[in-house]
C-alpha cells in the first residue's frame, strides 16, 4: 500500500464528537430496543434453522460454504456470521436480532463519520456549488487538506458535527431500515452496507494522510463486503469518484496517488466474480438472465420500485413485508415514473460532471441500488423495501440540503426533530416482528394480491389452530394462481387433514406433487396424508423418496417416526424423531412426539427433558404441558408441576385426565379445597369418572392429613 503524505501540522481537535455519538447510540437503541422479541420468520427458516452449514464453526469450509436454498448462497461472510451467531445462541432468536442491530449501529456510526468529514472537507474546498481541483498538479493534496483543517473555525467543525449527527439520526432511525435490520435473513444487506460504509471511511482516513494501515482496511473491508452481497461490488468506483471530486480533481491524479487502493479494489472484484462463478452465477435460479422474469420487464418494475422506495423514504406511511412476485408488463403505466427516474440519473451525470455534492448523493443513490434494481432479474422477490438500507442516505443528505438553504445553520434542528418522530415508528414496526400472524395479516392486508403472503399467513394461522381461517387464505392465494400453485395445494391439503376432510386433502396433496413433482414439503404432505388415512406402506414410500434426494429432511424423518409409532415399532420411532429434532430442534411437536416415544421405552428422565423443550418452544402445546407436568410430579417436584398442570388445563378445558393430575398435584401440596373443585369439574365434565368421584369421596377436611397418591 502507498505511503500516505503526511501534514506540516498537528492533528486537529475534533469538537466535542464523542458525546454526540453517545447520544446517537441512545436513540438508535431506543428505536430498535422493541426489534429483539422477534421470531424466525418467512426466509429464515432456510437461511437459519434448517441451515446444516452454520452448525459447526470450527468446520470453515462448510461454513463458507452456503446451501442453494438459503439466503446466503453466494455469500460465505454472511453464512459466516450467522455460523457464529448460532455457536453464541443456538435457536434463540433474541441473539441474532442484537446480532442484528450492533451491525446497524456500527453502520450508523461510521455514517456519522463520513458525513462530518465530508462536510468538513466540502466547506474547506469552497462550499456548496464550488469546483474543486488539485492543489498541486498530480500530488494528491492531503497535506493542503490536513493544514487547512488544522486552521478551520472551531464554528465550522462545530457544524459539520451537528449536522452529521442529525442525518446519521434520522438514517439510523428510518422505519424503512426495518426491513433490514429486524427481518434475520436481510443481514446480508445491513452487513454489505456496514463493509461498505467501513470501505469509504477507511478509504477517507487514508487520502487525508492516516496510516497505511487506512488503506489497507479499506480493501480488506471491500472484500468481505463483496463476499456478503454483491451489491459491494459499487464500492470502487465511488470511492474513485469520491477521490477524484475532493480530494485528486481528476481521475488519473486519483489512480496515481493511490494506485495500490484500486489495485486492491480489483482483488475484491476478481473474488466477487470467482464467488459467482462458482454458485452457477443465478444464486441457486433466482436471479439472472435464465429466469422466468425478462430483463425488459424487470426494468420496468424497477421503475415503479424505486420511485415507491423515494415515497416511502420521504413518507414511511406504507411498509410492507414481502411485496410478493408482482411485475409490471406495460411500459405506459411507469411511464411517469421513468421520466422522474431519467430526469434524476440525468442531474446526476451532469453534476458528478460539474463536481457537485449533489453528484456524489446522486451516485450514491444509484450505484448502490443498480446491482438489484436495473434489469438484471430477481424473480423470487421483485420489489423489496431493504434494498434501499444505504440508498437512504442519498435521499436524508438531500433533505438536509433542502433545510440548510431554507433555514440556514439551524436546519439541522429540523432533522434533529424528525428523528425521534421516525423512531417511534420504527419502535412500532418491529413491534410486528414477535407476532408472525400479525406480520403477515398486515402484508396482506397491504398486498392483497400477494399469494405468498397468503401461504405465510395460513401457516401461522394454523400453528395458532385457527383451521377455518387458514383455509380461507390458501384458497384466495390460489384464486390468485388459477389453482396451479403447488405450494399453497399443500398448504392447504395439511389443513384439510386437520380439519377432518381427508378425501378433499388427499386430493390437494396428490395436485401439489403434480404441480411440483420436486418440492419436498408437497410430497411429504402427501405422506401425512396417507399417514392421517392409515395407509402406512404408502406413506413410508413418499417419505423415503423425500430423504433419497433430501437426506436431511426433518419432516420426513418426523413422518417415518409417526409411521414406525403407528405400527408399533417404538424403538424405530425413536431414532425417527430423534433424528427429526436434530435437524430442525425448534419443533415443539416433534419434541413431544419423540417424549412420548421415550417414556413408552420406560426412559423417564430423557422424556422429562423433551416435554420440556416442547413446552419452551411452544408454550400453547396443552398436550406437551399436561405430560411435562405429570412426569415432574412423579419425579416428586409437584411445585414445578402445578404451574404445568394449570396452564395445560386452560389450553384444555375439557381434558379430564389433567383436571384429575393437577386435582392430586394440589392434594399433594396440601390445596385440599383447590383439588375438591378440580375432582368436581372432572365430574362434571366426565360423570361417570370412578376415579375421579373415588379421590374426592376421599378428600379430608381443610386441615386433615392427606391420603392422596401420586398421579
Amino acid at each position: 500500500m502507498n505511503a500516505p503524505l503526511k501534514a506540516d501540522t498537528p492533528p486537529v481537535s475534533r469538537w466535542k464528537i464523542w458525546p454526540w455519538a453517545a447520544i446517537l447510540v441512545v436513540c438508535v437503541l431506543a428505536a430498535y430496543a422493541s426489534s429483539f422479541g422477534g421470531a424466525f420468520v418467512f426466509d429464515d427458516a432456510p437461511t437459519i434453522v434448517r441451515n446444516t452449514t452454520i452448525r459447526d464453526l470450527s468446520d470453515l469450509r462448510q461454513v463458507l460454504s452456503p446451501p442453494l436454498n438459503s439466503g446466503t448462497v453466494s455469500r460465505p461472510v454472511a453464512n459466516l456470521a450467522f455460523a457464529i451467531d448460532y455457536s453464541l445462541w443456538g435457536y434463540s432468536a433474541r441473539g441474532y436480532h442484537v446480532t442484528n442491530f450492533l451491525i446497524h449501529l456500527g453502520a450508523s456510526l461510521l455514517l456519522f463519520g463520513v458525513i462530518r468529514r465530508t462536510w468538513e472537507r466540502w466547506e474547506q474546498r469552497g462550499g456548496t456549488g464550488a469546483r474543486p481541483g488539485p492543489t498541486s498538479g498530480d500530488e494528491p493534496d492531503a497535506v493542503a487538506s490536513a493544514s487547512t483543517l488544522a486552521h478551520e473555525k472551531p464554528a465550522s467543525l462545530r457544524q459539520a458535527t451537528l449536522w452529521a449527527a442529525a442525518i446519521a439520526a434520522v438514517w439510523a432511525m428510518h422505519p424503512l431500515h426495518t426491513a433490514a435490520v429486524t427481518f434475520l435473513t436481510s443481514r446480508s444487506e445491513s452487513l454489505a452496507g456496514f463493509f461498505y460504509v467501513l470501505t469509504l471511511y477507511a478509504f477517507i482516513r487514508h487520502a487525508e494522510g492516516g496510516h497505511r494501515l487506512w488503506g489497507y482496511g479499506a480493501v480488506v473491508a471491500c472484500i468481505l463486503g463483496v463476499l456478503t452481497k454483491e451489491m459491494v461490488v459499487s464500492v470502487p468506483l465511488f470511492v474513485l469518484l469520491y477521490d477524484r471530486t475532493l480530494y485528486a480533481g481528476t481521475f488519473r491524479a486519483a489512480l496515481r496517488a493511490r494506485w495500490a487502493s484500486y489495485a486492491g479494489f480489483l482483488v475484491a472484484w476478481a473474488v466477487l466474480a470467482v464467488v459467482v462463478v462458482r454458485s452457477g452465477g443465478s444464486r441457486g435460479g433466482t436471479c439472472g438472465f435464465g429466469t422466468e422474469v425478462t430483463p425488459w420487464i424487470y426494468l420496468l418494475t424497477q421503475c415503479r420500485a424505486i420511485v415507491m422506495y423515494l415515497h416511502l423514504a420521504l413518507w414511511p406511511d406504507a411498509l410492507c413485508f414481502d411485496y410478493g412476485r408482482a411485475v409490471v408488463r406495460d411500459v405506459w403505466s411507469v411511464v411517469p415514473q421513468g421520466m422522474l427516474l431519467l430526469g434524476l440519473a440525468g442531474a446526476t451525470v451532469v453534476a458528478v460532471w460539474k463536481r457537485w455534492w449533489l453528484g456524489l448523493a446522486g451516485a450514491w443513490f444509484f450505484m448502490i441500488l443498480a446491482p438489484s434494481s436495473s434489469f438484471v432479474p430477481l424473480a423470487t422477490q421483485t420489489v423489496a423495501e431493504h434494498r434501499m438500507y444505504l440508498p437512504l442516505l442519498a435521499v436524508v443528505v438531500v433533505v438536509a440540503a433542502a433545510a440548510g438553504r431554507v433555514l440556514g445553520k439551524r436546519g439541522w434542528i429540523v432533522l434533529a426533530l424528525a428523528a425521534p418522530v421516525l423512531g417511534v415508528l420504527t419502535h412500532q414496526r418491529n413491534a410486528l416482528y414477535a407476532e408472525p400472524v400479525a406480520l403477515w395479516r398486515d402484508t396482506v392486508v397491504k398486498q392483497p394480491n400477494n399469494s405468498r403472503a397468503r401461504y405465510h399467513l395460513g401457516r401461522f394461522l394454523v400453528n395458532d389452530n385457527r383451521y377455518d381461517d387458514a383455509l380461507e387464505q390458501y384458497d384466495a392465494g390460489l384464486a390468485m394462481e388459477n389453482g396451479k400453485d403447488g405450494v399453497l395445494c399443500s398448504g392447504r391439503a395439511g389443513v384439510l387433514m386437520l380439519l377432518g376432510r381427508e378425501d378433499e386433502g388427499e386430493l390437494a396433496a396428490r395436485r401439489a406433487c403434480e404441480l411440483e413433482p420436486r418440492n419436498s414439503e408437497a410430497r411429504t404432505i402427501l405422506g401425512n396424508v396417507l399417514w392421517m388415512r392409515g395407509r402406512l406402506a404408502d406413506a413410508e414410500r413418499e417419505f423415503q423418496k423425500v430423504l433419497a434426494k433430501e437426506p436431511h429432511n426433518a419432516e420426513a424423518e418426523f413422518g417415518l417416526g409417526n409411521v414406525a409409532y403407528s405400527e408399533g415399532k417404538i424403538e424405530e420411532a425413536a431414532v425417527h424423531f430423534a433424528r427429526s429434532f436434530a435437524e430442525f430442534p425448534i419443533t415443539a411437536m416433534v419434541a413431544n412426539n419423540l417424549a412420548g416415544a421415550l417414556l413408552d421405552l420406560g426412559r423417564t428422565d430423557e422424556a422429562l427433558k423433551y416435554f420440556g423443550e416442547a413446552v419452551r418452544l411452544d408454550p400453547k402445546l396443552g398436550r406437551a404441558r399436561a405430560n411435562y407436568a405429570t412426569l415432574l410430579a412423579k419425579a416428586g417436584r409437584v411445585g414445578e408441576a402445578i404451574p404445568e398442570f394449570e396452564a395445560a388445563v386452560r389450553l384444555l378445558p375439557k381434558e379430564v385426565e389433567a383436571r384429575g393430575n393437577l386435582g392430586m398435584a394440589y392434594q399433594l401440596a396440601g390445596s385440599i379445597s383447590a383439588a375438591r373443585v378440580q375432582y368436581e369439574e372432572v365430574l362434571r365434565l366426565e360423570p361417570g369418572n370412578v376415579a375421579a368421584r373415588a379421590r374426592l369421596a376421599a378428600l379430608p377436611n381443610e386441615g386433615g392429613q392427606v391420603r392422596g397418591t401420586r398421579p
